[in-house]
């Protein structure tokens, strides 16, 4: 990419921040143009001239400067790119960059649990894909620490289970403030390209479903547990994995699996099968039921299993149609979350090897 070139991306990428400082504008343009430039993915790689450098790391030292701000423009970026689309994936995840703090001055939060507790910080992230699976930005983000001295042995037994807490403790929030947020971003960048939410496990909350289906967005969320149903809406079955079981196989696919350290290169056989049911969700905080109705998708692999090896195996929950020629772009959608994963690898470990990078001169 050539100078030109790069400052030209730099401006589409960022030329909408607002950092309070026009200094810092031009500051924030002129750095990612060199580092694009530069083909690295970091501020050393990207960066040869010293005193650019040194400018660079004065930067993201400034406790002024919104990391949020600059997010932002970024996401207001990737909604101008897709305003033309019928529809825009917007795959939501969560993830965590480990950052040891063993003197405590960091300011870094407990990670993990038990023995195999360290420190850093959580992050929400989002990531817009186009029709065609193409990523095009990133919405926005929320990043936090947990507060809280680390999990003791027998602190289990006095914790309050997650599904008793309010709302307001739970890290669901973050989920929620970074769908809002994206959703108002594209809702004023791109209003006409419906926002379809894509979700793992980690997702299969009722007031995630409910904050997507109470905005006329559709979404894709893959399911954690066997849930509950409504009997007299879900054709009298009690469970969700009864309900399916029940049905016709749909549709059918080959997957192309590609070859891991546990798992053999194949082409599985995919099973899809579908089901309307009325979920029965729960808030354990105030007892109340809320019913939600939506297709449960069964994708399951069959005939084409390693001997060793789990079939694949994946329900999801969406309240797009599917009907025809609708299940297979569902099925579809549900791969689009691994699109943030590959994401938070590159953040993490690939070209931004952002715990290997401690910004220290």
């Amino acid at each position: 990419m050539d100078d030109i070139q790069a400052r030209e991306w730099a401006f589409l990428q960022f030329g909408t921040a607002k950092l309070g400082d026009l200094r810092n504008d031009k500051r924030l343009l002129k750095i990612a143009a060199t580092v694009v430039r530069g083909g690295g993915g970091t501020i050393s790689q990207g960066m040869t001239d010293p005193r650019e450098r040194e400018a660079a790391y004065d930067f993201v030292e400034n406790e002024r400067i919104s990391a949020e701000a600059v997010g932002h423009a970024a996401a207001v970026a990737a909604a101008r790119q897709i305003a033309r689309e019928p529809f825009v994936w917007l795959a939501v995840d969560g993830s965590s960059s480990s950052l040891p703090d063993s003197r405590k001055t960091k300011g870094m939060g407990r990670l993990g649990s038990g023995h195999k507790q360290g420190t850093g910080i959580k992050v929400i992230t989002c990531l817009a894909v186009d029709p065609q699976g193409v990523p095009v930005g990133p919405g926005e983000f929320r990043w936090w620490v947990r507060s809280g001295k680390p999990n003791k042995q027998g602190d289990a037994k006095r914790r309050v289970p997650n599904a008793k807490r309010s709302i307001q403790t739970k890290e669901t929030r973050f989920w929620l403030n970074t769908i809002r947020t994206t959703r108002s971003t594209f809702q004023l960048e791109a209003p006409m390209s419906k926002r379809w939410w894509i979700m793992d496990r980690e997702a299969d909350s009722r007031i995630l479903m409910q904050e997507a289906a109470q905005h006329g967005e559709w979404f894709t969320i893959r399911s954690k547990t066997n849930r509950r149903l409504i009997r007299k809406q879900s054709g009298g079955f009690a469970r969700l994995r009864d309900a399916l079981a029940a049905q016709p196989i749909a549709y059918k696919f080959l997957l192309s699996v590609p070859g891991a350290e546990k798992r053999k290169e194949r082409q599985a056989q995919m099973h899809v099968t579908v089901a309307p049911v009325t979920l029965e969700l729960r808030d354990n905080w105030s007892k109340k039921c809320y019913p939600m109705s939506v297709n449960a998708v069964w994708v399951r692999e069959v005939g084409t299993t390693p001997a060793g090896e789990a079939a694949l195996d994946w329900v999801l929950y969406t309240n797009h149609p599917v009907e025809h020629e609708d299940l297979p772009l569902v099925v579809y959608s549900s791969t689009q979350r691994w699109r943030i994963e590959e994401f938070h690898r590159t953040w993490k470990r690939a070209a931004c090897r952002v715990e290997d990078n401690r910004l220290e001169r």
